[in-house]
Order: structure tokens, then C-alpha cells, then sequence
């Protein structure tokens, strides 16, 4: 079975680039010479760290040691052996007696919670991705669905509704659950030991934000917060801060423009047209298909999903292609239950789509001309930046021809834009938004835009709003 897409003319990245080949601030791309292991600077004090590295015991060993010396120093300088006197041993314990509270208060400000890696989560419509900061790939991918906790026995995919409905938190006891599962039961970490960067969809309104605070700060009582725009994270992913995300995800699809690691959220666009739509697209073309009505009907969601990635691709000129039915490359997909369905025409309609809306009695503008529309908000002195580091990300950016076929569009819509403009498409896309926030919150530079949860309990929830503008 092969697959009619030309050669890839886009450009493909490496995820993770090397220090070696890290690029430069200056030309909009991210540093990543200083990538380490979370550490806040108060740790990086030798004073403080052999501090709280000294035990009760030897903290009391040195005391005694130091009265020692000086006894012993007086008691030379008067002609007579240098002892240690009873009277000395008792003030020594009666003085670490004293500051034995002040000990353990300091050593309670100053856990080491922050030592720990943080974790990273991406909860999205139909999957939420969690791991560890510094990792190439999330640890555990859970279906966004309401199931039973783990102490059940049940798996935790068995349930039917989403708490996140088109990247938007809706229902927050289920996002909870979710997020208690991953938590505790997946990466099986003590919440309150390690800080949480949550990736946020461009589309989740202002409320959700602060009640995603509140729950992790009170629910949780992790020790720090950080929320990212996944469309930031996923120009992170590729070594960016400046740039256009273009995501395209499972129930909803964004393009966000970005500068020197900000946001522009008014260039910020949205398309109602993603994942879930060309799976209820792909199976109406098959209902008018050939193709045998009982294996249709037996094929499940997630056998059509599979489908879908398996089979379907996007073709560079659909119009062609169309006319021409002997270009078509016929597909073979076997059901769960055995039966084998034969795809023709409906293997390149199916994503068609994403850049013709009006294919699915949508009326609003094609992926790719919401990103011309977001380029032109685009301040003029960052717009030629922008143009060289546009970015794929998401589930539904993986079908061949995807990054080819958006090259083509752009070049075709900014000709008089006079530079060539070049998509940048990872192999591991579908991931990317976690990915980026893997990276970021592994470098040492980002370790003060933290929300801690002392700023929590002085400012309260709606300072997020503050700090994560």
C-alpha cells in the first residue's frame, strides 16, 4: 500500500537541539545552554546547602567543638592542659537548645521541594499527557474522560464524558479526578513536592485559568504553578520564542502568533474544524462509498480514529486529484472484528477540510488563511521573523502532505511578502505542546516565573492572572 504524496519539500526539525547547536536570543530562538535540573538560586549557596545538610547531632558536635577550641585556647594561655569543662558542655547544650526551634522552622522553609524535577502537564480535549520536566516524551497519556480512580481496579479510559470540552476546562470534579490520577497513581509523586507547569489551551477563557490555580495550589497544595500558551510551548519545542504556532488538535485548532516569548493574543485564531470533525467526515464519505455497510457499522470510534491516521492523507492539489480517479491509490483497513474496508478518493477528502471549511457547511476562513489573517497583526519589525519560524503542532497536523501542502498555501497567499516562506514540521508534532513545556521548565533562566504558593496565599488565586499575562 502506498502513498501518492510527492517528496517532502518542508523543512524538518530536530525537537531537542543540542547545546551545540543552540541559537541565539537575538534571532528569535531559544537558548538552551543553560538547560539543567531545577534548582532555584537560594540553593546554590554553599552556606545554605551545607546548612541543611548538618544533622541535630553534628550541628551540636560543632557547637561543642567551637566552645572547646576557645576553652582550650584561654586555658593555654594561662600555662595549664587545654580541657573542655563541664560548665562549658551544659551552656553549649542550653544554646542549641534554645535555637533548636529556629532550626527546624528554617528547615522547613527550605525544603528541598523545589529540588525536585517539575511535572508537566497538557490536558487537551481527548488526551491529557503528563511527565517529568527534562523528558523527551510524556510518561503517561491518558484519555480526557471521566472513569474511576485507580483504586478501583477499572481502567481509566472505560468512562464516556471529557471534563475538557474544545480545550476549554468545563467540568472541574472530573479535572480534578484526572489530574489526582496522573498525579498520584501515574508518575506516583507526592503533589506537594513538586512544582506544576499546566499547558493552556488559546482558547481557555480567563476564569478557567484561576480555577485551574485554585485547585492545584488548594486541592493539591503543590508548592509552585507555572501556565503556558501551548502555542508558546510548541515554538519551544522547536527552539523558538518567536514565531506562528499553527495546532491543529483534536476538537479545535489554533494559530497563535508569538514574539520574544510573549503571546499576541489578539492576533490570536481560532478554527471550529479539527480531529473529531474529519472522523464524522471520514465516515460519511464511507457511507457513500462502496465499501460493505456492515463493516461500517460495526467500526467503533477508535477504529475510525485509527483508520483516519492510518490511512488518510492531504493531498497538494485536492482539485486535481479529485478529476483525476486514476490517480487515486486505493487503502486497505482491517476492522477489530476482522473485515477489511478498501478507502479510493476518501483517503485525501478527509483532511480536505482543515483547509476548506466549506466542505463541512462551515463558513469560516481555512487553516491556512487564519494564519495569514494572524501574520498581519503581527507588529512589521517582528513580521519577517515570524514568517521564517512557523511551527505544526498537534495530532491532526500528522497526516503526510499536511506540512507540504500548508508550505504551499502560505506561499501562495504572502507572495508579496518577499521571502519564502518554510514550515517547520518535527515528527513528533502530535506531542509538541508538552514537549516545549518539558523543555522550558528544565532551564535554569525560567526558574523565577514560577508562581509560588506564597504568592498564592498573599495575592490568592487571581494573581495568575498577573503573572502569566
Amino acid at each position: 500500500m502506498g502513498t501518492p504524496v510527492p517528496a517532502p519539500t518542508a523543512r524538518h526539525c530536530q525537537a531537542w537541539p543540542s547545546s551545540a547547536s543552540s541559537r541565539s536570543r537575538a534571532g528569535g530562538q531559544m537558548d538552551t545552554s543553560h538547560k539543567a535540573k531545577v534548582q532555584p538560586r537560594i540553593w546554590s549557596c554553599p552556606v545554605i546547602t551545607c546548612f541543611l545538610k548538618t544533622t541535630s547531632s553534628s550541628v551540636l558536635e560543632l557547637l561543642e567543638n567551637f566552645w572547646g577550641r576557645r576553652q582550650g585556647t584561654q586555658a593555654g594561655s594561662e600555662g595549664t592542659a587545654g580541657t573542655y569543662p563541664d560548665a562549658s558542655r551544659a551552656a553549649t547544650r542550653a544554646v542549641f537548645a534554645l535555637s533548636r526551634p529556629l532550626l527546624s522552622r528554617c528547615r522547613f522553609l527550605l525544603r528541598p521541594a523545589m529540588l525536585r524535577p517539575a511535572v508537566v502537564i497538557d490536558s487537551g480535549s481527548r488526551f491529557t499527557r503528563g511527565g517529568f520536566a527534562g523528558q523527551r516524551r510524556p510518561q503517561c497519556v491518558l484519555r480526557t474522560v471521566l472513569g474511576q480512580s485507580c483504586s478501583s481496579g477499572t481502567p481509566w479510559d472505560s468512562g464516556q464524558h471529557g471534563p475538557a470540552l474544545h480545550g476549554l476546562n468545563g467540568d472541574w470534579d472530573a479535572m480534578r479526578t484526572l489530574w489526582g490520577h496522573l498525579l498520584c497513581c501515574c508518575l506516583k509523586v507526592s503533589p506537594e513536592e513538586h512544582p506544576v507547569l499546566l499547558a493552556e489551551s488559546p482558547s481557555c477563557p480567563a476564569a478557567s485559568r484561576v480555577k485551574a490555580a485554585e485547585v492545584l495550589f488548594e486541592g493539591f497544595g503543590v508548592p509552585a504553578l507555572h501556565v503556558a500558551n501551548t502555542g508558546l510551548l510548541s515554538l519551544c519545542a522547536h527552539g523558538r520564542v518567536t514565531g506562528l504556532a499553527v495546532e491543529a488538535g483534536a476538537a479545535v485548532c489554533h494559530v497563535t502568533p508569538v514574539c520574544g516569548g510573549q503571546t499576541l493574543r489578539q492576533g490570536t485564531r481560532c478554527l471550529g474544524v479539527a480531529g473529531d470533525h474529519l472522523c464524522g467526515h471520514l465516515r460519511q464519505l464511507l457511507l457513500h462509498s462502496p465499501a460493505e455497510p456492515a463493516a461500517l457499522q460495526a467500526l467503533s470510534e477508535q477504529a475510525l480514529s485509527r483508520l483516519k491516521e492510518q490511512c488518510c492523507y492531504v493531498s497538494l492539489d485536492y482539485e486535481a486529484e479529485l478529476r483525476d480517479e486514476g490517480s487515486h491509490h486505493p487503502a486497505m483497513f482491517q476492522t477489530p472484528d476482522g473485515r477489511w474496508i478498501t478507502l479510493g478518493k476518501e483517503r485525501f477528502c478527509c483532511p480536505e477540510p482543515l483547509f476548506r471549511p466549506e466542505l463541512l457547511r462551515h463558513s469560516c476562513p481555512g487553516l491556512q488563511q487564519l494564519a495569514g489573517q494572524s501574520l498581519q497583526t503581527v507588529p512589521r519589525h517582528a513580521r519577517r521573523q515570524v514568517l521564517g519560524n512557523i511551527v505544526l503542532s498537534g495530532g491532526s497536523s500528522m497526516f503526510p502532505g499536511f506540512p507540504e501542502r500548508m508550505c504551499l498555501e502560505l506561499n501562495l497567499l504572502l507572495q508579496g511578502a518577499g521571502v519564502h516562506i518554510e514550515v517547520l514540521a518535527n515528527p513528533g508534532r502530535g506531542t509538541a505542546a508538552w514537549a516545549g513545556g518539558s523543555m522550558a521548565a528544565s532551564l535554569t533562566s525560567f526558574q523565577h516565573t514560577w508562581m509560588t504558593k506564597g504568592d498564592y496565599q498573599e495575592h490568592g488565586a487571581e494573581y495568575v492572572q498577573v503573572k502569566f499575562q
